[in-house]
């Protein structure tokens, strides 16, 4: 704070950064799809090393019934929250409500790596023609994590084409864990 009539004296120089600051530079950018691409490979891979069974299933799901998946995962987005909301504001419901929100958590980080493995495994489908087998490996974890990174560099249709990726395999994940559970 500088009181009215002060005078500052002495030198003073400004020094102008190198780079701008709104700007990232191309290796923070380079950084990040690596980054990027690293943690969605490091997600699937853990889902394919925990539960092997279960994603050969979650895929055996899309495989078969690819639309009814999306749709299921679409409508667990679109309910899910507010659901969890109205029985949180009830009182009694809010130990329901925290469980409802803890599982929802779950879904979507299970949905993300499952997501990253159905990207890999339709691209080594595409490129390889060996790739038949049912079952899913780290191979899909890496492919997928490298190709979701880089489909995020196409800005908003990538997204759009990651979020439809995310929503199939939500539903896939929400009806093979219903089936998991009800076996």
């Amino acid at each position: 704070i500088v009181e009215d009539g002060a005078i500052i004296g002495g030198k003073t120089t400004t020094i102008v950064p190198a780079t701008k600051p709104g700007k990232p530079s191309q290796q923070n950018a380079i950084g990040h799809l690596v980054q990027s691409a690293a943690s969605r490979a490091l997600l699937a891979f853990a889902l394919v090393w925990i539960a092997p069974i279960f994603m050969k299933s979650m895929k055996e799901r899309v495989n078969a019934a690819t639309v009814y998946s999306g749709l299921l995962g679409l409508v667990g987005i679109i309910l899910f929250l507010p659901l969890t909301f109205i029985i949180a504001i009830t009182g009694i419901g809010l130990p329901v409500a925290a469980l409802m929100l803890t599982s929802a958590v779950f879904l979507i980080v299970v949905g993300m790596g499952s997501s990253t493995l159905l990207l890999g495994s339709y691209l080594m489908k595409l490129i390889a023609v060996k790739d038949s087998s049912a079952s899913l490996s780290w191979q899909h974890a890496i492919v997928g994590g490298v190709a979701a990174a880089l489909i995020t560099l196409a800005g908003g249709i990538g997204f759009l084409i990651l979020f439809i990726v995310f929503i199939i395999a939500l539903g896939a994940t929400i009806f093979t864990l219903k089936n998991t559970i009800r076996a």
